[in-house]
């Protein structure tokens, strides 16, 4: 998107999220 979202520190909040979510299911994957 072109324009700037003054909301952008929520995106970044809610990417930091799902990239713990997915480091999670990584994780139980490999000691499950």
């Amino acid at each position: 998107m072109m324009m700037r979202i003054e909301r952008s520190g929520l995106v970044d909040l809610l990417s930091l999220v799902m990239n713990a979510g997915i480091a999670v299911a990584i994780a139980l994957t490999v000691l499950g």
